[in-house]
C-alpha cells in the first residue's frame, strides 16, 4: 500500500511539472524523438577501404562520436603509433535520415552525405582519384 502511494505521488509530480513547470504546455515541448536525438552517440568503424586497400589492417579501432550540439569527433588508434582525433560539424535530417559530415582539410571543406538506417551508415567519397569507404555501426 505504501508503494502504491509513492507511485501516485511521483506520477502527480510529473503531471504538475508538465502543466505548471517552465514549459508553456506539454504540446509546446518537442517530441521525445526530437528531444533525445537518437542518431547522436558513438559509432565504430567496421570496414575501412581506400582505393581497394583494407585500412582496418592498420588500425585497432576507429570511433566516430556524434554529439548533441552538432559536432563530431573521430578517434582512431593505429596498430603502430599514437591515437589521434579529428573533429568537425555535422547535420542530421531526421525526415530523410540523412547524415552530413563536414570534413575540413586545409582550406577545403568536404561534404560527406550518407543515409542512416538501423544504426548503420556508410561514408563514401573520392579523394585523389581513389574511393574512401567507411562503414559504421552503433556501439551499444
Amino acid at each position: 500500500m505504501k508503494r502504491f502511494f509513492k507511485i501516485v505521488i511521483v506520477a502527480a509530480v510529473f503531471v504538475c511539472l508538465a502543466m505548471f513547470g517552465g514549459c508553456e504546455s506539454v504540446k509546446a515541448m518537442s517530441s521525445l524523438r526530437a528531444f533525445s536525438k537518437p542518431f547522436a552517440g558513438q559509432y565504430e568503424c567496421v570496414e575501412a577501404q581506400f582505393g581497394g586497400k583494407d585500412l582496418m589492417e592498420q588500425f585497432r579501432e576507429i570511433l566516430l562520436t556524434l554529439q548533441n550540439d552538432g559536432k563530431y569527433e573521430l578517434y582512431a588508434v593505429p596498430k603502430k603509433g599514437k591515437a589521434f582525433t579529428d573533429s568537425g560539424k555535422y547535420e542530421y535530417d531526421d525526415a530523410n535520415k540523412k547524415l552530413t559530415l563536414y570534413l575540413v582539410q586545409g582550406l577545403k571543406t568536404y561534404r560527406l552525405e550518407c543515409i542512416v538506417k538501423d544504426g548503420k551508415f556508410t561514408v563514401s567519397h573520392t579523394f585523389a582519384g581513389k574511393t574512401l569507404i567507411l562503414k559504421f555501426k552503433t556501439v551499444f
